[in-house]
């Protein structure tokens, strides 16, 4: 799951990766990356804690122009996918939503001229992240 760190460029993945390149971050704070590890471990931590509890839950990414593409939201449901499999779950009852990002009441004002992705964009993106999680729907799309 790739997780912008809080303030900074640097991006990691959520399930580390042998190869080269998964880990990047072009942030001048010595200690973004630390930070991001942090965070990205308690994302992790949240979705264990979630899948055993158990109780009803869904995920939802809502999907930006910008931050995500097809290929990073399927190494996002790979990465859900390889944490599900370490707890033995069933994959096919992972409750996943890929949502259209709405430029509206955005903290970050610059996320106003954005212009979502069309409802065949994001039809794409959710036939490719099926492939990995076939439980996954769209929300919000008419």
């Amino acid at each position: 799951i790739k997780t912008p760190a809080y303030g900074s460029d640097c991006s990691t993945r959520l399930i580390p990766s042998k190869s080269a390149g998964r880990q990047s971050c072009s942030a001048s704070d010595p200690t973004a990356g630390k930070q991001n590890s942090r965070l990205v471990d308690n994302i992790k931590k949240s979705i264990l804690i979630i899948l055993r509890s158990g109780l009803d839950y869904e995920f939802r990414t809502t999907v930006v122009p910008g931050l995500h593409n097809k290929e990073n939201m399927m190494e996002l449901a790979k990465d859900l996918k390889s944490i599900a499999k370490s707890i033995n779950y069933q994959i096919k009852s992972i409750n996943y939503f890929l949502q259209p990002f709405k430029p509206q009441n955005c903290l970050d004002s610059n996320y106003l001229k954005v212009k979502p992705f069309s409802e065949e964009g994001i039809k794409i993106m959710l036939e490719s992240v099926q492939k990995i999680l076939l439980n996954t729907k769209l929300r919000g799309v008419d």
